[in-house]
């Protein structure tokens, strides 16, 4: 990818993230009604919805920069990159799941969805900051601003999942250890 983008590949990274985060608010979901530890769940459930506004919102984005801007699955794998597609494929494969996950796999399973939510907090989205301070200032300072807001409270709330996750991983180990 080079330094400058035009508005319609900013429109397409936004739509990625977007389907990323469709993906992982899946997995989530499924995670929530899978899982053993009923006290878990709401949590979960609360992380997938935040994950599912940001798919909704990046989408919303992506629409305000370039109408017609399109992204499919394959076109997003080959623009992402690994760490991109192998979320995309842990994703669908958890969403995919049938049986119950139990407290040593959930705790295996919530390492894996914490190097997620690191993955998602800072690296596509200050990449995405990076380059909307690029293309931006064309439609105008205000444009500017709400967009970096809009990704600003996306990523707070990415850090917000750690620290959910981070808390239900301390839980479970404590209960375990007594």
């Amino acid at each position: 990818m080079s330094d400058a983008l035009t508005k319609e590949e900013l429109a397409r990274l936004a739509n990625c993230c977007s389907i990323l985060e469709d993906a992982v608010a899946r997995a989530y979901r499924r995670m929530a009604l899978l899982t053993a530890e009923k006290e878990v769940k709401p949590l979960l459930l609360y992380i997938a919805h935040d994950s599912l506004k940001h798919s909704k919102v990046l989408r919303e984005v992506a629409k305000s920069l370039f109408a017609k801007a399109k992204a499919d699955l394959e076109a997003c794998r080959e623009q992402m990159g690994k760490a991109w597609k192998e979320i995309i494929e842990s994703a669908m494969a958890m969403d995919s799941r049938k049986e119950k996950i139990m407290v040593e796999e959930l705790l295996s399973v919530i390492d894996s969805m914490e190097d997620i939510e690191s993955f998602v907090g800072e690296e596509y989205l200050m990449l995405i900051n990076s380059r909307v301070l690029q293309v931006v200032p064309r439609k105008g300072k205000r444009s500017l601003e709400l967009y970096k807001a809009v990704l600003e409270l996306i990523a707070e709330d990415e850090e917000r999942h750690k620290s959910i996750l981070m808390k239900i991983k301390e839980v479970l180990t404590r209960e375990r250890t007594e």
